[in-house]
């Protein structure tokens, strides 16, 4: 065996594996596509004044900001997943035993850190102590309801669409208890989309708009994005999903890498709209809903593709990297750019960013996180139980 492979086996031992016994292990790689999509976004830019062609190679780059809408996918399907096993064995209460605590584990811990090592560099670099305001709005909780200084680090408005999920999900579930489950899996997943489109549509009706640094997200109005997983989930639990549906995930794939050059074309050639932008969101809320029917078959092309040891590593450690990139990646350009034609200074700036995040959050799940979940797992039972 080579060091690569020595050292990739090491590093999937990271894999904590979900509490069900079910070790999906494509989940990681979706994960790891999610976050690199992601990354790509941030970190490869180009010169808007360069030619066409460069700028198209950056539009379908910068569509990697997609990556988000994915993992939210998959967090309506692992989260949702437990809570339908539940209702289908008519157990109660609805709830998952330890379901707020694996959540409050999972998510709050990592975020504090990146608050407590982000603030201090933040007030040195902008001499602006503001900053402690923005940091104590965060561990509150304060941006779930409340407009909050945007500055801190961009990416984190996802986590408020996330919590937001989280709380309304046992919410839901509580209401339908008494829906048999093959209404239920229809019925659910609808209100999830149903209110999320609502409540964004009315937002964008009043034209409300929050100028640059104030991050908000309008309350529910990202929860359509979850709608694919939660469905998904409710029809894996049912034992719907078959053999053969799993090359629904193979076109699943393909239409999302379809879609990335023509939204940089559409952005390219200044033809979106906000109609327009609806619609790509939807079809690639559908694409990324039809990669979880990859679920029933382990030896699927686009399975197997996912399954790369490197990819579900990238996936293991996806949610740290993610906490840290943005603001790593900021401080290289700040202090490197701009690069001004220099392949050199470009190369320092993104290769050095990607390095030092994915350093940075290599160390903190192994070392913070992991122990963190460990112990969340040995205390609460599982939550299918």
């Amino acid at each position: 065996m080579n060091i690569i492979s020595r050292l990739t086996a090491r590093f999937l031992a990271w894999h904590l594996k979900p509490t069900d016994a079910q070790n999906y292990d494509f989940l990681d790689g979706l994960r790891g596509l999610a976050i690199l999509l992601v990354i790509a976004c941030h970190f490869l830019y180009v010169n808007p004044h360069s030619n066409i062609y460069v700028q198209f190679i950056g539009g379908i780059f910068a569509a990697g900001g997609c990556g988000v809408a994915l993992f939210f996918c998959l967090s309506g399907y692992l989260v949702s997943l437990p809570f339908w096993k539940r209702k289908l064995a008519g157990k109660t209460p609805v709830v998952p035993t330890g379901y707020s605590q694996r959540r409050f584990f999972k998510i709050y811990p990592p975020l504090v850190l990146s608050i407590l090592l982000f603030t201090p560099i933040y007030i040195y670099i902008g001499h602006d102590p503001s900053y402690l305001v923005a940091a104590a709005e965060w561990l509150v909780g304060a941006p779930i309801l409340f407009p909050v200084d945007g500055r801190f680090n961009p990416v984190m408005w996802s986590l408020i669409v996330e919590v937001q999920f989280y709380i309304l999900l046992p919410v839901v579930m509580l209401l339908f208890r008494d829906i048999s489950m093959r209404k239920s899996i229809w019925i659910i997943p609808l209100v999830f989309a149903s209110i999320g489109a609502c409540f964004r549509y009315v937002f964008l009706a009043f034209k409300i708009h929050l100028p640059y640094p104030i991050t908000y997200v309008p309350l529910l109005s990202g929860l359509d994005a979850f709608t694919m997983g939660v469905l998904v989930g409710g029809l894996y639990a049912m034992g719907f999903i078959r053999k053969s549906w799993a090359k629904i995930g193979n076109v699943g794939l393909l239409i999302l890498f379809v879609m990335l050059p023509v939204i940089s074309f559409l952005h390219l050639t200044q033809k979106e709209s906000g109609i327009q932008t609806e619609a790509i969101d939807f079809i690639l809320k559908i694409a990324f809903g039809c990669m979880l029917f990859l679920v029933a078959d382990a030896e699927c092309f686009a399975t197997r593709l996912l399954c790369n040891p490197l990819l579900r590593w990238f996936g293991i450690v996806s949610y740290e990297w993610y906490l840290f990139h943005q603001a790593i990646f900021l401080w290289f350009k700040g202090a490197l750019g701009p690069a001004n034609g220099s392949p050199l200074t470009y190369l320092l700036i993104v290769g050095g960013s990607f390095v030092a995040s994915l350093l940075l959050a290599a160390l903190v799940y192994k070392y913070f996180s992991l122990p963190i979940l460990i112990y969340a797992r040995t205390r609460h039972k599982p939550i299918d139980k």
